[in-house]
């Protein structure tokens, strides 16, 4: 497993699981190291685009016990 950061290596790996008629997981770790560098939104607008129309199971892991995550609703319903 590695760290995708771009909604093209998103789409690579959605596209990859519905070629092999699997349902892909995808674990986002906003504590990473980078991944909010500019900001939640943008950072989450991503991966709503890399997914597209398509199937996933997204694991949000925040910072903190306790964080929510608002911005991913909100890029997911833009989409």
């Amino acid at each position: 497993m590695r760290a995708a950061t771009s909604s093209e290596e998103i789409r690579a790996v959605v596209t990859a699981a519905a070629a092999a008629r699997k349902l892909p997981i995808l674990l986002l770790d906003v504590g990473r190291a980078g991944a909010c560098a500019d900001g939640d939104a943008r950072w989450f607008g991503e991966v709503a685009r890399g997914l597209g129309d398509d199937r996933a199971l997204v694991v949000v892991r925040g910072r903190r016990a306790g964080d929510s995550v608002p911005d991913l609703a909100a890029a997911l319903a833009r989409r």
